[in-house]
């Protein structure tokens, strides 16, 4: 197990090998919603596989026989390879490891703490590991030489070192479960296991996020020096006063620094409520695949003016919608659900 002094997390834009999903078990979160949930995810699939290899996680033979026999009947692309896993957990995002580049010669997987049951990460990894002959880094505090939680959709990064995340998550409670930590030693991890040197931290995620305030919902990076921004017209939304702290913090760091940054706000659907508290839905949780990025929609006006600023921002790669709103039920969407390896070209 060795990291050398020359990594880099690539961007989500550079060119992928292949895409990860896991199939829900029947264990899952999901699952009273399971019709729904599976038809957004075979047409993640289905339009996935046509641009890129996607592997899919099913936690059964069983599952991988009907679920073969479905994606043929779907017309997917050849794409595709299921293979049988136990995962026991639906968000690829947060599961599954974060490839990144060593000497520009070899990706590598770096496997952190989860908030979740240890385990499911690291057969996660292990099966990624070794599926793809890919070596895996259990990343260790510095500070303390002890795993501590990070969460792929914690962070975004431009691919030239510079990082955004949320101070609500990762000084949540539920993530430093009372360790003491401060951005200082975040900063040395993400050095160390990222090669970022250049970390924006964002106050806030969105209101009644489970993740406790992920930046994939909030922020995203769209090429270097451009950031997409969650946004809100609606003073009464839980998410309004947040999102202007977000803008406003990236605003003045952007004048500290010279300028060079470059806002574009995608505004967020209107409120979708579940059991009494409005679901922390946004389009910034899309996922950018080799030549295509998928997008959340809600069956919303703001959908189609949505799908046309990121197709403004990616000219040269299809953006086709994917239906979300059973999804978001379980506080995540097409980007929580995915996860890349990166080609070395």
């Amino acid at each position: 197990m060795t990291i050398s002094t020359n990594i880099r997390l690539p961007a989500e834009w550079e060119k992928h090998s292949k895409t990860i999903i896991a199939w829900p078990d029947f264990g899952d979160s999901l699952m009273s919603n399971y019709p729904h949930v599976t038809w957004g995810m075979l047409e993640m699939v289905r339009v996935l596989s046509q641009y890129e290899e996607v592997v899919v996680l099913v936690p059964s033979a069983g599952i991988k026989t009907e679920l073969e026999g479905i994606l043929t009947l779907f017309s997917a692309g050849t794409h595709f390879t299921i293979k049988i896993s136990e995962t026991e957990d639906l968000w690829m995002r947060d599961a599954a490891p974060t490839a990144v580049i060593q000497d520009n010669s070899k990706v590598s997987l770096i496997v952190w703490g989860s908030r979740k049951v240890a385990p499911i990460r690291n057969r996660v990894a292990d099966f990624v590991s070794a599926s793809e002959n890919l070596e895996c880094i259990t990343a260790l505090s510095p500070k303390t030489n002890a795993s501590f939680i990070l969460e792929g959709g914690m962070f975004d990064t431009d691919g030239l070192g510079s990082l955004l995340v949320t101070e609500e998550c990762l000084f949540s409670d539920k993530v430093t479960r009372g360790n003491e930590i401060n951005k200082a030693d975040y900063e040395e991890i993400f050095l160390k296991f990222l090669g970022i040197n250049n970390t924006f931290w964002l106050p806030f995620g969105l209101a009644n996020d489970t993740t406790n305030g992920h930046i994939d919902n909030v922020a995203r990076f769209l090429r270097p020096g451009v950031i997409a921004l969650a946004k809100t017209d609606d003073p009464a939304s839980p998410h309004y006063e947040r999102l202007l702290k977000n803008k406003e913090y990236l605003l003045e760091e952007s004048q500290r620094r010279d300028g060079g940054l470059e806002f574009i706000e995608i505004h967020l659907p209107d409120a979708i409520s579940f059991d009494d508290q409005t679901l922390p839905a946004s389009y910034l949780n899309f996922y950018i695949a080799n030549d295509v990025v998928l997008v959340p929609t809600f069956n919303d006006p703001f959908d189609i003016l949505a799908l046309d600023q990121i197709q403004e921002n990616f000219p040269e790669r299809k953006v086709i919608g994917i239906h979300a709103r059973q999804l978001i039920v379980g506080s995540g969407t097409v980007h929580c659900l995915t996860q890349q390896l990166p080609a070395l070209d």
